[in-house]
């Protein structure tokens, strides 16, 4: 199975206020702030962090900064660890570029844009841009339902754009797929609609591949978290 869109994995012990990751542990609040420092989810926000009723709820897209580089995370959160639920947290980060990289290695048209939009940022991001939209009418059609197609002006053209929202929530994201009307011209409608409802499918499909490949990548931590239950209690606390 290919694991490349995991960027990395860590544990956060909020009890003890360690950070585990898989080569070494960290102070809390160095980790959020320095080690692996999230632009929208600073250590308060781990700190306070509530589990939604899902063992493993997905983050909205945001810019992460290491040392050494900065990418756009999606973080995809496990508060469950071996059998119970605990106060710390699995936090697996998928590098969004990888995802959609790979979404056009599938795509019908070779023009499309895949992007994933925060709704509580505006920030729309693809493989090559990050962007601020806010125009209300744009907000509107990707939220007003779950499923939406319509026309917008989009990376300097008049695009054709599938999105798909998987919740109602203010602060959730939404997935997008945009494709210049210069490569449509030729095509009916009809046969447009169809090949919009496969595209969009696809964007689906590879972010749920994704996902289901960072559970898989999840399951090592959760036996080492079973051995420090074992051999730590507190850990547990």
């Amino acid at each position: 199975m290919n694991y490349n869109s995991i960027d990395s994995i860590c544990i956060a012990d909020r009890s003890n206020h360690i950070v585990y990751t898989a080569t070494r542990s960290y102070d809390f609040d160095e980790y959020f702030t320095d080690t692996y420092c999230y632009e929208n989810y600073d250590a308060t926000y781990w700190n306070d962090y509530s589990a939604p009723i899902s063992e493993k709820f997905v983050l909205s897209p945001t810019l992460a900064r290491t040392a050494h580089d900065e990418k756009v995370i999606v973080p995809l959160v496990f508060t469950k660890i071996g059998n119970r639920y605990t106060p710390n947290i699995i936090i697996v980060n998928l590098d969004l570029s990888i995802i959609l990289s790979d979404l056009n290695s599938y795509g019908i048209f070779t023009q499309s844009v895949p992007s994933m939009f925060n709704k509580k940022t505006c920030q729309n991001f693809s493989v090559d841009s990050t962007s601020i939209l806010e125009d209300d009418t744009f907000l509107y059609n990707l939220t007003a339902d779950k499923f939406n197609c319509f026309d917008w002006d989009l990376y300097g053209k008049k695009c054709f754009i599938v999105s798909y929202a998987p919740s109602y929530s203010v602060w959730g994201y939404v997935y997008l797929v945009a494709t210049p009307y210069s490569a449509l011209t030729s095509m009916m409608p009809a046969v447009l609609n169809l090949l919009f409802v496969i595209n969009s499918l696809f964007l689906v499909l590879i972010l749920f591949l994704s996902f289901r490949e960072s559970e898989v990548a999840y399951l090592p931590f959760k036996r080492i978290a079973d051995l420090f239950s074992q051999s730590q209690r507190r850990f547990f606390r």
